[in-house]
């Protein structure tokens, strides 16, 4: 028989509460501080608007989401499945993951998983719709953990910032290093796997891109292997840069290509002319 189970998301999937429930799905937002105020990212805040409000010039930072409310839903779900899996913004870029654990462990550990993973935008919810599959199909909770680990260690995303202010003022660049990188026109290439790191420098916006996608390239084993995988490309609304990973994808026949507008974090740590290339093994 199977078993009845529950799936939460968090607002790092770039999608609103309503849309997520909609899917079926169970939302934990992030909160977006303006100006000292605080915002539950995909409830009373769109990403939109949180990108209106930084290029407005006003304070905006991010928090994890109100531990009430995350004991609160779980306790909920807790009463109504058999099993919930959490799928959260990665535990290198916030506490949260930190919280959900002792939460489960306060409720029922043996009845929650919460899973540590480096996914991105809607390939949260086709990994989502697959884990319901795969327990529909009767497959066991060892099974879908196998596969949870196996597209999180087939995932990659790079992250190309053009203005390094966000990083500075998130406290991931120092002003010294920022001084340096503005000076020579550097930009940075960033992988984002287990936290971000730096992987090389190029002198403009385009280069930079087009050698992240070298390296995704690299990373699945060349062009032989395209057919293995989806791309996922997060912007922040600027087409120019959106269009350069497009057409260099195109010509290499790459589909299919995932296009979102990124979560409020992407925006607030990595800067609304920042833009993220991914991939992922196709399921």
């Amino acid at each position: 028989m199977n078993r009845k189970i529950g799936i939460i998301l968090d607002s790092f999937c770039g999608l609103t509460q309503k849309e997520v429930n909609d899917l079926g799905f169970d939302f934990i937002p992030l909160q977006v501080i303006i100006n000292g105020k605080n915002n539950l990212e995909g409830i009373n805040i769109t990403n939109l608007e949180v990108r209106a409000q930084i290029e407005s010039g006003k304070k905006v930072q991010t928090s994890l989401p109100p531990y009430a409310f995350m004991e609160n839903l779980m306790q909920n779900l807790n009463n109504k499945y058999d099993h919930i899996y959490v799928l959260p913004i990665n535990s290198a870029l916030s506490s949260e993951f930190n919280h959900l654990c002792a939460i489960a462990n306060s409720i029922n550990p043996d009845k929650f998983t919460i899973f540590n993973n480096n996914f991105v935008s809607k390939q949260y919810i086709i990994i989502a719709n697959k884990i319901i599959e795969m327990n529909e199909n009767g497959k066991s909770h060892k099974d879908i953990l196998n596969f949870l680990e196996s597209q999180n260690n087939a995932t990659l995303n790079y992250i190309i910032p053009a203005n390094l202010d966000a990083f500075v003022s998130g406290g991931r660049l120092s002003n010294y290093k920022k001084i340096i990188m503005t000076s020579l026109k550097l930009i940075p290439i960033l992988k984002n796997n287990d936290g971000v790191t730096a992987t090389g420098v190029k002198r403009t916006m385009k280069s930079a891109i087009l050698k992240a996608m070298e390296k995704l390239l690299e990373y699945i084993g060349g062009e032989k292997n395209l057919d293995q995988y989806n791309f996922w490309i997060v912007h922040t609304g600027i087409q120019k840069y959106v269009d350069i990973v497009e057409s260099y994808l195109a010509e290499l026949d790459a589909k299919p290509i995932f296009s979102s507008f990124a979560a409020a974090s992407v925006l607030i740590h990595a800067g609304i002319d920042a833009i993220s290339i991914g991939i992922s093994k196709k399921i």
